[in-house]
Formats: structure tokens, C-alpha cells, sequence
């Protein structure tokens, strides 16, 4: 339980950093996407949508929120369901071996509402898929 732990926090931490590192590059931006302030998460927490999900960038306070802020394909912002970015845990070695083969995996990006569908992200490295 604590290595499936430790696993998605792993690959939460490197999604926060890529994030952090690629908010500042040329993106492409919904007309509806709604990205709270820093500031804003800090001083009232991360605001929610109507199903009551939590959206922003992560690493901002204790906690990530449940859609996470990510740059996908084309270089469209949106949001990432963290349960996605973790994906099945092994139940056992051999499953752990099978895992470890998948170098990268495409899951879909959301508007802060986490239904409405508006691009993909890649989990991993692009250049790695073709090998898949």
C-alpha cells in the first residue's frame, strides 16, 4: 500500500514540475477554461466544479487537486483527472513487469467542469508511444 503510494505520488510530483516548467511555454488556451490564481488557491484552497471536483495547478498547497492543470497535445491547456495519471496498480509482480514495458499512455483532457472533453495528454515521453 505505501509503494502504490510512493508510485503516485512520483508521477504526480513529475506532472506538477513539468507543469510548472511548461505554463510559461506558447500554449494554446480554451475560450472556457477557467485557471484559478495562485494566489487565489492559496488564500481560499482550490475551487470545485459542480461535481464537486477540485481543479488547478498542483503543488500549490498540501494536496493536490483532483483535475490537474497540464499542457497536452498541441500545446492545449487543460485539465488531467489524477486518478488517470496513475493508472491501474500491478497486483502483482508479473503485472509489475507487464506495466514497466508501457513506456508511455495517452489520457484525455478535460475543461475544469471534468467532462468536456478537449484534447489529450501524454503520459511519459511522445517520442516513447511508437515503441509502445
Amino acid at each position: 500500500m505505501i509503494k502504490r503510494k510512493m508510485a503516485a505520488a512520483s508521477v504526480l510530483s513529475v506532472l506538477c514540475i513539468s507543469m510548472v516548467v511548461g505554463v510559461h511555454v506558447n500554449n494554446s488556451r480554451k475560450p472556457d477554461l477557467i485557471i484559478p490564481k495562485r494566489e487565489e488557491i492559496i488564500k481560499e484552497g482550490y475551487p470545485k466544479n459542480e461535481a464537486g471536483q477540485t481543479y488547478g495547478m498542483g503543488g500549490v498547497i498540501y494536496g493536490d487537486p483532483e483535475l490537474l492543470l497540464a499542457i497536452g497535445e498541441d500545446d492545449v491547456q487543460g485539465y488531467v483527472k489524477s486518478t488517470d495519471l496513475v493508472g491501474d496498480l500491478p497486483e502483482s509482480p508479473e503485472e509489475a513487469l507487464e506495466l514497466n514495458k508501457i513506456k508511455s499512455f495517452r489520457i484525455l483532457m478535460y475543461l475544469q467542469d471534468g467532462k468536456t472533453v478537449i484534447g489529450e495528454f501524454v503520459v511519459g515521453s511522445p517520442a516513447d508511444e511508437e515503441e509502445n
